[in-house]
């Protein structure tokens, strides 16, 4: 009897035995949702009427959006085939897409490949082995599984059997929670959704619903820590890898709710569980907190029947299978050639241009969209508010730091030479934009710190640049004006690129798309493609017995062009140009792109378009007279002038003062020097290159007669302290390493990176002469300072290899206020919450949590009294194999009423990770390896070597790139990026929808054909409600009511 039928007939039973228009309280014995009962479970229900019933949720079954993420492509070591002349075996130990536990040490999966000739693998020459590893349930109720890497992804295999397999959709960490409302659903994944349907307080149950696509597919009632589910088929696991002792039974749990089903011949399939770990009692509403929620595919996979891609079953063991090739796999230079799943194998072009062939291989697997992962929350106290993750903060950009003691002798120069800022284009060396302090404007730091009206000029002028489809093709787009048919003039403007229509200087176009010579786009007929700045371009129509395509250009939806372009004739037949007058200039190529081909693909018919160049339509224009910031333009056809004519700069100690647009002077807060640099702040989402000084190697200058050394002041990327003139990273590059034109490779140990700790005061010594608690030398008064990888981290207690991330750091003139009991979001998983506020006796009792979890506590004192030592509040916690390490400080400023509540004031907070980042040598990061790691240093070496090709991007470590020109000459420069993913809920936090539901039926406004509904009415999925038990709609419950639901229950009518 299934339990849709049992709860059929207990509702007709409560019906009969109740006068109309009481309420029904369902109540089920101590039993679990998955048919197997314990002995004593009472199949009848036990009315109650102390507690009311709450209406049964309509799922909606939509699937929360999945957010598309680029692929990632995870690798395997590379085997040069030429010279494998034995098998050589992938793990996960060398290759990253296998399964590995790293904590210990196990794996599951292997790939072994046997070439006998350089260019092939024979059937039955790769062989794919995947064998079981004992995995612990985080629920200690359930005892242990059996995992198996399976090409890539964790799948559990289905009762101990290695060949058949089901995909882990999610498991919760040991350590996150999950809280849910009475009525509260939350997705799970997969079609399934578990909803909370009552909690009673005075019970201590929970009744839970789950949902498979929005039918009801198993129900229990759960008392924490009383009574659970029975778990079928629990296992308990001995042995070793490759000869394990299984037992199995069926066990009760106290706390789990669990869905097992029959799958095919394979009983009780752990599909889903989830531990309930406690009830909270709520003024509002009451709350139950999960853990340890598991959930499985029910669709399973049978490796000996299918096999798989172009793998077959070949042995089948108790612990493992085995699969090989069924098919010859020939390994084409430059091919993809998929094996099985997300597995492939990737073969080398032959790119050493040698003469010979490369038969260089590499087994990967590629991901595309993450499944969603439900978000586990943390504990419900504190509920902080989501703010912007720290790393998504402005971007600043900075020039080469000025140093001034004295009088200023010569002019200061800013170019994209040393302000990297400023727009430059590495493929053609070409900048436009200077920023100039004349000489004599700044002379003396104690009573000169003034730039003057007229002494900061800021120069700009257009610079004539190829179109890639001219410098590629030799061919043109359409156009009038002298050149403009195979290029356009490009000009930096206020550190941004602009397009200088018909050469002018004064009319400027915000460039949209510019693609690379080998970029490209395909098209299907009637597809819509969006360009950017409200610019689309449709193929219409494609014909390809004739060759034509029929393009559409719309700007905000509004058609502008249309044209009919053919691929028949010559080469220059197959550009499109769209031009428009604008600006006061007549013909201006707006939009020009190159037709490749067209061809027929699955479903339609198909272009491909390069060389796509668009521009806005919208025009700058810039007129004498014109104000940016404190700028006033003076203008010409050829060149823009700003001048400070109107105002004076005052460079004040510890200042940031706005020049124009997004750019700023920065300055030191010392008052022995003027020491400041100019900077650029960006705000809006997206990506961001920090570049460092260019080098360039050419026939006039060949080889470098000294080593080319980048740092602080002519790398922006790298951490800089201003205040205290602080700097610690370099990058060298050895002289020797290259030259023009024949050596483009840096070797191996080459290129060097290095950095040491360097000790700097705490804001809060400095300013108040307070300090904050440390055993550790000095530790009371400053900290060591390190920068790493371009990022500011904490060197602790003086280990150059013992690095914690700087999260936070107030400025002297920062504050933060707090009322009682809100949350504040710190970074990486901290926040700080004030529980009371004692205005009487200036007292704050504090509580730190990290991910959820408090990790302090702690009563300060705020009296306004001479000594202030009280009111810093320290959190020290032993990390990296170090005592009582300040991970937190703050001080406590003031506390007063507000309007609803108290206050709290906070000054001088610092904070670090209390994760270490402990570095040895042998770490490697990117093609970069330790080689010293000291108290002292850390240095690192390039363990490969790096080919600066043309045109290429060379990874150097984490977010560290060599960027080469596109030409002839050796022309590169470092760069990091700095990425701005606007505003992201904090981790932990999940964003909150409001869905109107007017009448709290669990059916929203927007489809709730009854939108009163009275409290404690079943509705159905349109909201339209009835009572409990009331099948004929009446408004009252009678017998005839009974009869219905003995009769749905006998199959006879349908609900």
């Amino acid at each position: 009897m299934n339990i849709r039928i049992i709860i059929l007939i207990a509702l007709a039973a409560a019906v009969f035995s109740i006068a109309a228009g009481a309420e029904i309280n369902e109540t089920q014995g101590d039993g679990g949702g998955n048919g197997t009962y314990p002995p004593g479970w009472n199949e009848t229900p036990t009315p109650v009427v102390t507690a009311t019933a709450v209406p049964e949720p309509t799922p909606v079954e939509v699937e929360p959006e999945c957010e598309v993420m680029d692929g990632v492509q995870i690798r395997g070591e590379v085997v040069d085939a030429a010279t494998q002349f034995a098998p050589f075996t992938w793990t996960g130990q060398n290759f990253a897409g296998l399964y590995y536990d790293v904590g210990r040490n196990l794996m599951s999966d292997s790939l072994t490949s046997t070439v006998t000739v350089p260019d092939t693998i024979e059937s039955g020459d790769l062989a794919y082995t995947a064998y079981r590893v004992e995995s612990c349930y985080a629920n200690p109720e359930i005892g242990e599984y059996f995992e198996i890497g399976w090409f890539g992804e964790r799948y559990m295999a289905i009762n101990g059997k290695p060949y058949l397999l089901s995909p882990i959709i999610f498991e919760m960490d040991e350590h996150d929670k999950k809280t849910l409302a009475a009525g509260d659903a939350w997705w799970l994944g997969n079609g399934y959704s578990l909803v909370v349907l009552r909690i009673d307080c005075n019970e201590n149950r929970v009744w839970l619903l789950l949902f498979k696509d929005g039918v009801n597919v198993a129900s229990s009632v759960i008392q924490p820590h009383e009574t659970g589910d029975w778990f079928g088929n629990r296992m308990d696991i001995s042995g070793f890898p490759g000869a394990y002792d299984v037992a199995m039974w069926n066990a009760p749990t106290t706390s789990t709710f669990v869905y097992q089903e029959n799958v095919g011949s394979e009983a009780d399939v752990p599909i889903f569980s989830v531990y309930v770990d406690t009830i909270f009692c709520g003024t509002v509403t009451n709350i139950t907190q999960l853990k340890y929620a598991m959930l499985i595919d029910d669709d399973l996979v049978s490796v000996i029947e299918t096999g798989t891609g172009m793998m077959e079953m070949e042995t089948v063991t108790p612990e493992s299978v085995r699969l090989v090739n069924n098919k010859r796999i020939k390994l084409y230079m430059n091919s993809d050639i998929r094996i099985a799943e997300d597995l492939r194998i990737r073969v080398a072009d032959d790119r050493d241009e040698n003469g010979f062939n490369n038969y260089r291989y590499y087994p990967y697997v590629r991901h595309e969209c993450p499944a969603p992962y439900p978000g586990p929350t943390p504990i419900p106290t504190p509920t902080p508010t989501p703010t912007p993750h720290p790393a998504d903060g402005p971007v600043e950009i900075r020039g080469e730091v000025i140093n001034l003691t004295g009088a200023q002798t010569e002019d200061i120069l800013w170019s994209a030479s040393n302000f990297a800022a400023f727009w430059y284009d590495l493929d053609d060396d070409l900048m436009t934009e200077t920023l100039t302090i004349m000489a004599g404007a700044l002379n003396n730091p104690a009573n000169d710190r003034t730039i003057d009206d007229g002494a900061l000029v800021y120069t700009t002028h257009p610079a004539f640049q190829e179109y890639e489809l001219y410098t590629e093709e030799g061919l043109t787009v359409e156009s009038a004006n002298d050149g403009g048919d195979t290029g356009y003039w490009i000009e930096g403007w206020l550190a941004e690129s602009y397009v200088a229509i018909n050469s002018r200087a004064d009319k400027l176009c915000t460039p949209r798309v510019e693609f690379e010579g080998d970029d490209k786009k395909t098209l299907s007929t009637g597809e819509g493609w969006e360009l950017g700045g409200g610019f689309s371009l449709t193929a219409d129509k494609i014909n390809l017995e004739h060759d034509l395509v029929l393009f559409s250009l719309c700007k905000d939806g509004k058609e502008i062009d249309y044209e009919m372009v053919s691929t028949n004739g010559t080469q220059q037949d197959r550009v499109y140009t769209y031009t428009q007058d604008i600006g006061g200039e007549a013909d201006i190529p707006v939009f020009s792109c190159y037709v490749d081909a067209v061809f027929r693909g699955v479903d339609s018919n198909i272009v491909q378009v390069k060389y796509v160049f668009l521009i806005d339509n919208d025009v700058m224009e810039i007129d004498s007279g014109d104000t940016f910031g404190i700028m006033e333009a003076t203008v010409s056809s050829s060149e823009i002038i700003l001048k400070n004519d109107d105002d004076d700069i005052d460079l004040d100690m510890d200042a940031t003062e706005r020049i124009m647009g997004n750019m700023y002077f920065r300055t030191a807060d010392d008052d022995s020097a003027i020491r400041f640099y100019p900077m650029a702040e960006y705000t809006e989402p997206g990506v961001y290159e920090v570049r460092g000084t260019v080098v360039e190697l050419d026939a006039a200058n060949p080889s470098s007669s000294a080593d080319q050394v980048w740092d602080y002041n002519n790398f922006a990327g790298f951490w800089y302290g201003l205040d205290d003139d602080l700097a610690t990273e370099t990058l060298t590059i050895d002289r020797s390493a290259i030259s023009f034109p024949s050596d483009r490779v840096l070797d191996e140990g080459t290129v060097v990176y290095e950095t040491y700790p360097v000790y700097r005061e705490y804001e809060l010594y400095k300013a108040e002469g307070l300090t904050v608690e440390s055993d550790h030398p000095g530790g009371d008064c400053g900290y060591f300072i390190e920068g790493f990888m371009t990022y500011a981290y904490v060197a602790i207690d003086n280990n150059a290899y013992k690095l914690c991330r700087l999260l936070v750091e107030f400025e002297d003139d920062d504050k933060k206020t707090l009322a009682t009991g809100e949350g504040w979001y710190l970074g990486g998983g901290f926040v700080l919450v004030p529980n009371q506020i004692d205005l009487e006796y200036e007292k704050v009792w504090f509580s730190l949590y990290k991910d959820g979890k408090e990790l302090d506590s702690e009563v300060i004192s705020c009296d306004s009294g001479i000594d202030h030592q009280d009111n810093v509040y320290t959190y020290t916690a032993d990390i990296g194999g170090e005592d009582d390490v300040p991970v937190f400080t703050c001080y406590v400023d003031a506390v007063f009423r507000g309007t609803d509540s108290n206050i709290v004031q906070v000054k001088y907070v610092f904070l670090i990770d209390d994760e270490v980042l402990e570095l040895g040598t042998g770490d490697r990061f990117g093609c970069m390896e330790v080689v010293t790691a000291s108290s002292d240093e850390v240095t690192l070496k390039n363990d490969d070597a790096i080919g600066l090709g043309a045109g290429t991007t060379e990874h150097i470590m984490k977010d560290m790139y060599f960027k080469v020109a596109d030409n002839y000459t050796v022309r590169f420069y470092p760069f990091v990026e700095r990425t701005i993913r606007g505003a992201v809920p904090a981790p932990g936090e999940e964003p909150e929808e409001s869905i109107p539901d007017s009448d709290g039926d669990g059916v929203p406004d927007l489809w709730d054909k009854e939108a009163d509904t009275p409290p404690g009415y079943w509705v159905n999925s349109d909201g339209i409600g009835r009572k409990w038990g009331d099948m004929n709609g009446d408004g009252k419950l009678t017998s005839a009511d009974a009869l219905m639901l003995l009769q749905a229950a006998a199959g006879k009518i349908g609900l």
